[in-house]
């Protein structure tokens, strides 16, 4: 048994150690139509930016690393390493010697490119993320947008590094902003859909309201600076008149291949100003023609969304960034986009730096590459530098500096490969950083799903008609996300089997068999199908007549789209022949002839789904129909919200460790896989809730719209008043006389949210004692699939339901409770992508404290909270 424990800990070590040395790019023979180089980040890409001289691209993205890759010898240049979170944002200085980057964990890194050294950290950092940041056209000025309270855009002095003005006049996060070219103006964006001009004092210019219908995600002046582009979640760009305020276009941007529409959350604009290029959710760049007012080219060659667009400075290269890890550069000449004449700068000359960063010493463990077993790890270090040292973090934690420079700190591992990332500041703000890879072999998950077909020869398959149907499974311990055909997504059971119809050419034809499972991890199969030429027989094949669902009318030069809400559907027909029917076959299905009259069930996947129908005479003879059934995603007009709490740090109380990060993964979630409009309120006081409360109390809600409400953090039961209470960041502590009043009581909340004007309300709490929100607390609920007669039943009735992390009894700060929460958002409801209450609850089972759930208040018999899975 030991030995074959030994075995797989070294197969796992070999795959990380593999994993973490390659880089890897595509040959160009391998890359997509107009794609000239690929860059492989390995974690998802959030921001690029070409340097002023075209020879380097800043990419950075969710390992918390900004990477500079020199564009000419398709090389990695250099990386630099100092976040402690997702960077979200990269800009080079004009003249080219610095780079800045935003990131996640609240501070705006300014970088030495020439001397690659960073030349300070900002101390005066945003109070949370930082998703947006931009140098001024003279580079004196840096700013940077941001999740702080109500939304802030910061002003710097790049030459004297300090803070010219804060703007405070978002009432929610910052998403993007910009410079126009001539340094007078700065456009910001955010959640809201407001659209705001400052000048370079933080004050802002009074202009007709710029607003969209939903978040604005990018924000970017056109290079003559007379109008203003920005990217909305309500799926349009507009152009916007500097002068007068007003939108004068509105782009809808659109699915490939499909009138559904997506949105975009980049854009960029081409140096002469011709051209808007949009990173969007399909996995294209779009580009548009600014003069024409029309789309003209889409750029395919993505596996996942596009996040990120940049130009380069002479207009011939296009970048784009992805969630699907990669960069991909673009040869625009050949989608006949000319470049303009535009002079490059010089690459800079090497200066020096004018300071010295500290020498970060790891004392133990040894080694760059460390293998490991246990949960937590203790790191030693040591710290010098002449100026003294002002702090050391681990893992973005600060940790203590005894005498001599040394440190020691716990770290907690997680599966697989985990970076520690050790920052060092001096008191004059250079920063010097040192990282270790530890591998530690648990749940780590290196194996591809295995892919099975039902071939009697696995290389050729022969076939004479027009369309093959073949079935096959696929198994993988970590469940299978996506199973495509031909590039095409195919249906997969609960047991994990497929089947799939294609269309065959004379001769051979490849068919090509791809799945990817939870972790990324993907396995292809493919074989080859030789389709003999037709027989010559004197009669046509069997008449086909599909009675449901009906057909649609067909327009002229458009096929008929039947539109279906359901996961399953029936087809039934009439087949016909004066020799005789041998046999019919829907999909993959042969299925059994009563007289002339055939009747099945099909699944459907969301999105268009081709269901193909063969009959086949005594002779021979086939004859064919397809039948495209569109299923889509939601069958409703309100809009989801979110409203989320995370307390850690707190006046009185102690604090706490993972509050705000399991908010943020929560509201991740709510966002990026049901498309909730979300807020989230770090550290917030008892009058910042309620606040909160009164301005979601306030919203006018349609008939089917709903709201999440969360919160994380401490809780507290009062014997006296037999009561539970949450505790703000201002809760004074229980020995404190005033401390009854300080507290956020349960029963308040109960009064609060049952008299919102939101007809169907979740609450969900993650605090000691939480399960006293109500008296009467019960588990119950099992996974379903609903049907439209579901949705639309359960949306008749008022819904207040809540979840609690326990009972009468205090929780750890390790949530089990979230982790289980995360693990139920990202099931995506199984098979209908329609997740329940009672499917949440499932999820809930073992862990301990037992959570527990029940309605509340005004809620109504049959109701339910569904949230709905987007692409």
């Amino acid at each position: 048994m030991k030995r074959k424990i030994f075995l797989a800990y070294t197969i796992a070590l070999i795959c990380l150690l593999s994993l973490a040395a390659s880089e890897g790019q595509r040959g160009h023979a391998e890359l997509p139509a107009g794609a000239i180089a690929q860059f492989n980040y390995r974690a998802d890409v959030y921001a690029v930016a070409f340097s002023p001289d075209g020879q380097l691209l800043a990419i950075g993205g969710d390992n918390s690393t900004v990477v500079l890759w020199d564009v000419e010898n398709r090389d990695k240049s250099r990386v630099f390493g100092g976040h402690s979170k997702s960077v979200m944002s990269v800009a080079f200085s004009p003249d080219g010697q610095l780079l800045a980057s935003a990131s996640l964990d609240g501070f705006v890194r300014v970088w030495d490119v020439i001397s690659e050294n960073r030349l300070r950290a900002f101390q005066h950092k945003h109070d949370g993320d930082v998703k947006s940041v931009v140098f001024s056209p003279d580079g004196e000025v840096l700013a940077s947008g941001g999740g702080d309270q109500k939304g802030t855009v910061m002003f710097r002095d790049i030459s004297r590094n300090s803070r010219i003005a804060p703007s405070a006049g978002h009432s929610d996060i910052v998403e993007s902003i910009a410079f126009s070219p001539d340094g007078n103006l700065l456009a910001s964006t955010d959640r809201d859909g407001t659209v705001k001009l400052w000048d370079v004092t933080g004050q802002q210019i009074r202009k007709p309201s710029m607003k969209h219908k939903g978040v604005v995600y990018a924000v970017t002046f056109s290079p003559n600076g007379d109008m203003l582009a920005t990217a909305s979640r309500d799926k349009t760009i507009k152009l916007w008149r500097i002068s007068s305020g007003e939108a004068f276009v509105s782009f809808t941007v659109n699915r490939v291949n499909s009138t559904h529409q997506v949105y975009a959350t980049a854009l960029a604009f081409s140096p002469d100003g011709k051209y808007l290029a949009a990173g969007c959710g399909d996995d294209t760049v779009k580009l548009w023609d600014v003069v024409d007012r029309q789309m003209f080219k889409t750029l395919s060659g993505h596996t996942g969304k596009v996040t990120s667009v940049a130009f380069s400075l002479d207009g011939r290269t296009l970048a784009s960034g992805s969630r699907d890890r990669t960069v991909l550069l673009w040869d625009l000449s050949h989608f006949n986009v000319v470049p303009p004449e535009i002079n490059v700068l010089p690459k800079p000359t090497a200066i020096l730096a004018d300071t010295t960063a500290p020498n970060i010493e790891i004392i133990s463990p040894t080694g760059r590459i460390v293998p490991y077993t246990t949960e937590y790890l203790t790191i030693r270090g040591q710290v010098t530098d002449n100026n003294g040292i002002a702090e050391v973090k681990v893992n973005g934690l600060e940790v203590e500096v005894l005498a001599e420079g040394r440190f020691s700190t716990s770290v907690e591992l997680g599966g697989g490969k985990n970076e520690i990332r050790i920052t060092a500041i001096d008191t004059h703000g250079n920063m010097d950083t040192n990282r270790l890879i530890v591998l530690r072999p648990v749940p780590l998950d290196p194996n591809p799903p295995t892919i099975s077909l039902d071939l009697q020869r696995q290389n050729q398959v022969t076939a004479e008609h027009e369309y093959f149907s073949f079935r096959g499974s696929v198994t993988d311990d970590n469940n299978v996300s996506t199973v495509k055909v031909n590039n095409k997504e195919v249906y997969l059971s609960e047991d994990g089997v497929f089947t799939a119809t294609v269309p065959l050419s004379y001769g051979e034809n490849e068919i090509r068999i791809a799945a990817t499972d939870r972790h990324g991890n993907m396995d292809t199969n493919r074989f080859t199908i030789s389709r003999a030429f037709p027989r010559r027989f004197p009669n046509p094949g069997p008449v086909i007549r599909i009675l449901q669902p009906p057909e649609a009318s067909a327009k002229r030069g458009i096929k008929p789209i039947i539109t279906i809400y359901d996961a399953t559907t029936t087809v039934a027909g009439e087949v016909e022949d004066d020799d005789g029917v041998s046999e019919i076959r829907i999909g993959n299905i042969n299925v059994q002839l009563r007289g002339k009259e055939f009747s099945t069930s099909v699944s459907l996947i969301y999105g268009e789904n081709s269901v193909h129908v063969v009959a086949t005479d005594m002779l021979g003879n086939q004859s064919y129909k397809e039948i495209v059934i569109h299923r889509p995603r939601n069958i409703r007009e309100g809009k989801d919200y979110a409203l989320l709490f995370a307390v850690e740090d707190y006046d009185n109380w102690p604090k706490l460790r993972k509050p705000v990060s399991d908010a943020e993964a929560v509201q991740r979630d709510l966002e990026d896989l049901y498309g909730f409009q979300t807020r989230l309120i770090k550290n917030p006081t008892k009058a910042d809730i309620f606040e909160a409360f009164r301005e979601y109390a306030k919203k006018d809600y349609p008939e089917d719209a709903q709201l999440f409400i969360f919160f994380a953090g401490h809780g507290h039961f009062d014997e006296a008043f037999k009561g539970g209470y949450l505790v703000a960041r201002d809760t004074k502590l229980p020995s404190d006389k005033d401390a009854i009043i300080s507290y956020v009581s349960h029963s308040e909340i109960h009064d609060i949210v049952n008299r919102m004007n939101c007809k169907h309300i979740f609450l969900v709490l993650d605090t000691c004692y939480s399960g006293t929100f109500d008296r009467e607390i019960a588990m119950r609920g099992s996974p379903e699939s609903l049907t439209e007669r579901d949705i639309i039943r359960n949306f008749k009735y008022t819904t207040r339901r809540y979840l609690t992390s326990g009972g009468k009894e205090q929780v750890p700060d390790e949530s089990a409770f979230v982790r289980a929460l995360l693990k139920a958002l990202r099931s995506k409801g199984g098979g209908d992508n329609i997740l329940t209450i009672a499917e949440i609850v499932s999820e809930m089972e073992g862990v301990n404290p037992k959570p527990r759930s029940d309605s509340f208040g005004i809620d109504e018999p049959g109701s339910n909270f569904l949230f709905f899975a987007i692409d």
